[in-house]
């Protein structure tokens, strides 16, 4: 049986440009899209890791793929929402996975002008069989 690891890439938790949300319950203008320096995971990427599991069905049919999980993180470092952005033809599983994990850390939050702000960033997080 193939080995499996889930393999987190996080190449940089980046402010992202996001067009707004048509969501009542979240309104994304509160969110910055540009910060001078964006929200990092508390404990890094090994923080995450511990979070990600890969979907024993979604493995043995050697499903692989990368999901980009968008967060609005408040000036806490809390999250306030996540979403799947731009995953493609990413199995579904994976997403589910990918959200799950990225719910279960918490942030450094983004700062602008030199105070803690709402920011929307982007989490890619990478599904690869070994």
């Amino acid at each position: 049986m193939k080995r499996m690891i889930a393999v987190l890439l996080l190449l940089v938790v980046f402010a992202y440009s996001a067009q707004a949300q048509d969501d009542a319950q979240m309104n994304s203008g509160e969110y910055l899209e540009e910060v001078d320096t964006s929200p990092e995971i508390l404990g890094g990427i090994s923080e995450l890791s511990k979070h990600i599991k890969y979907p024993k069905e979604a493995a043995k049919e050697g499903v692989q793929g990368t999901v980009f999980v968008k967060a609005w993180v408040n000036e806490d470092g809390a999250i306030d929402n996540l979403d799947v952005e731009n995953s493609g033809d990413v199995d579904e599983r994976l997403q589910k996975s990918a959200l799950e994990a990225v719910h279960q850390v918490d942030f450094k939050p983004g700062i602008h002008a030199g105070k803690a702000v709402k920011c929307i960033v982007v989490v890619p997080v990478k599904y690869r069989l070994q």
